[in-house]
């Protein structure tokens, strides 16, 4: 993964001076995690399967003010990647990684049948709505030194994606996970002792797990209209309340959280919408 560096603040007064073997080593620390720290196959070239559940159907039929799409896949084409590492300078030799990625391409919707403006009638149909992807995501990484040897001290607590922007995208109030090991509630923002998607925590504070064993997603709230999938990759599973996925392969991995507003999938808008929280998973 190519990074693109910008310092943004300037290096503390006393002993220690950045330079740019520091950037290099922090750099190829980060290359390194390139396939965990990024949102990697989240959007590949598989179709997803679409159920329409009958409540989204209900409302949809009693919306007549425009034309009303139901779509049995979802396809995704990115023609555009751009992968950014940003320093913020600390004290005590310790630089925290904003890592930030942009997806940009088309979505490809498959639709079945619609609805007519000012009809409560299906019409059969088979055709493609095609909308734009601007997808990015920001996770973070915090990085000391010991004897002029760089590492990799804390992650975030999610990698946080949005379609098409932050300010427009649909919003996730929390998630709650299980596992044999416990327990975790991820939020946003947090106080001193939650578990946040914007705070920095040890591998050991992170989920842990032993191949084969299960991570069950038992709640997501969110004030949205948003229809949600599970996912350890490119293969997204339909969510519902205890939801779970297993992880065969040991190392750093994540489980995502995917909610696309029923906006985005049932009516010609131009973007897709979408929010994805990126969870780490440790397997061991």
């Amino acid at each position: 993964m190519a990074g693109l560096f910008s310092i943004c603040e300037n290096p503390p007064s006393g002993p220690w001076i950045w330079n740019a073997d520091d950037s290099v080593a922090i750099a190829g620390l980060l290359d390194e995690e390139a396939e965990f720290l990024c949102p990697g196959d989240l959007l590949g070239s598989q179709a997803v399967t679409f159920d329409i559940t009958t409540e989204m159907a209900d409302n949809l039929i009693e919306d007549t003010s425009s034309v009303r799409y139901f779509v049995s896949e979802i396809s995704f084409e990115v023609t555009d990647t751009v992968s950014e590492y940003n320093y913020t300078l600390g004290v005590d030799t310790t630089v925290t990684v904003d890592v930030a990625d942009t997806l940009k391409g088309k979505v490809y919707l498959q639709v079945d049948s619609l609805l007519s403006k000012g009809s409560t009638e299906f019409s059969v149909t088979d055709t493609t709505l095609e909308k734009t992807l601007r997808f990015a995501s920001w996770n973070g990484v915090f990085a000391d030194s010991t004897d002029a040897s760089w590492y990799l001290a804390k992650f975030s607590g999610a990698l946080e994606g949005t379609a098409p922007s932050v300010a427009m995208a649909p919003r996730i109030d929390s998630v709650s996970l299980r596992y044999p090991g416990g327990s975790k509630r991820v939020l946003p923002s947090a106080s001193p002792g939650e578990y946040a998607v914007d705070g920095l925590y040890e591998v050991d504070d992170l989920i842990g797990v032993n191949p084969g064993e299960q991570i069950t997603v038992d709640e997501i709230f969110s004030d949205d209209n948003l229809i949600f999938f599970i996912s350890k990759g490119s293969e997204w599973i339909p969510y519902t309340p205890g939801t779970g996925l297993t992880f065969s392969t040991t190392g750093k991995s994540r489980i995502y959280v995917i909610g696309m507003s029923v906006d985005a999938v049932a009516y010609s808008s131009t973007e897709w919408d979408c929010i994805v929280w990126g969870i780490p998973v440790i397997v061991e």
